[in-house]
């Protein structure tokens, strides 16, 4: 091999290998993509079956924090949303103070 044809194979050796490190990382960065795609589609499946099967105010409370989270929600949305986490922490918080008193008598 001529001393050019080698030098010009080592340049296209190092370039293959400078694409394949590019190609790696983009590589890695999709996979945790997916992965975060899969787990945020888990996540919201989780929450609609629990309102499916459960009619409960902690059902609503949860729906709310996750839009509120996650969702794309115009200005009245929001504030519905914001309202019925606002009710819910109220509710948990009266909640307490009902359990603690039940058990100081």
């Amino acid at each position: 091999m001529q001393p050019a044809e080698r030098e010009r194979v080592e340049h296209l050796l190092a370039e293959m290998g400078r694409l394949n490190d590019q190609l790696s990382v983009v590589h890695r960065a999709t996979v945790r993509e997916l992965a975060l795609t899969r787990h945020q589609l888990s996540t919201q499946q989780n929450i609609v079956d629990l309102i499916a099967v459960d009619h409960s105010p902690q059902a609503a409370i949860a729906l709310a924090q996750y839009l509120l989270d996650h969702g794309q929600l115009d200005q009245e949305q929001r504030d519905l949303a914001e309202r019925v986490q606002r009710s819910g922490d109220e509710l948990a918080a009266l909640s307490a103070e009902l359990i603690e008193r039940v058990r100081r008598h």
